[in-house]
C-alpha cells in the first residue's frame, strides 16, 4: 500500500512539473516576442530621426525648399504650397552599405527601407519653421517629428 502512494505521488509531482515547465516557457516565448517587436520598433525610431537630422541639415544647407528634394535624393518628390506655407513630400530610401554602415538616400542598388518624408515650412514673422514628419510606407501616424525653427531671411517667399 505504502509503494503505491508513493507512485502516485511522483506521478503527481511529475505532472505538476511539466505543468511549470510548459508554463515558463509560454512566458519565456511571449517575452521574447516582445522583445523582437520592441527591437523593430527601436530600429525604426533611429532611423526616422537619423533621416529628420539629414532632412534639418539640408533645409540648413539649401538656398531654398526646393533644393531639399536633390539633396536628399528623395524618389517620387513634390513641391505643393504657396507664399505663407510650403510642402515638400518624398519617399526617402534607408540603405545599409557592404560592411553595415548606414547610408542615406538612394544609393545604387536601390534596395532598403523605404520611408515617406513630409517638410511643412511656414514662415512667422521673422521666423522659419520647418516641421519634418517621418512615416513608414503604409503608416498614417509619423514615426518621428522633427521641428526647426530659423531665422527667416524669407529668400523663398518673394
Amino acid at each position: 500500500m505504502k509503494k503505491r502512494g508513493e507512485i502516485t505521488a511522483f506521478y503527481i509531482e511529475t505532472l505538476v512539473m511539466i505543468v511549470v515547465m510548459i508554463a515558463i516557457l509560454l512566458v519565456l516565448t511571449q517575452i521574447l516576442g516582445m522583445a523582437k517587436r520592441e527591437s523593430v520598433r527601436a530600429k525604426r525610431l533611429t532611423e526616422a530621426v537619423t533621416i529628420a537630422q539629414s532632412a534639418a541639415e539640408s533645409l540648413s544647407a539649401a538656398d531654398s525648399l526646393e533644393q531639399v528634394p536633390e539633396i536628399l535624393e528623395l524618389e517620387n518628390a513634390e513641391i505643393s504650397g504657396g507664399n505663407e506655407l510650403k510642402v515638400c513630400r518624398g519617399t526617402y530610401r534607408w540603405n545599409r552599405g557592404p560592411e553595415g554602415a548606414a547610408s542615406a538616400g538612394s544609393g545604387a542598388s536601390g534596395k532598403g527601407t523605404e520611408y515617406r518624408l513630409e517638410i511643412y515650412r511656414t514662415y512667422d514673422g521673422e521666423l522659419t519653421e520647418d516641421t519634418i514628419s517621418v512615416y513608414t510606407p503604409e503608416g498614417t501616424v509619423p514615426v518621428y517629428i522633427l521641428i526647426c525653427r530659423n531665422p527667416s531671411d524669407r529668400k523663398e517667399a518673394a
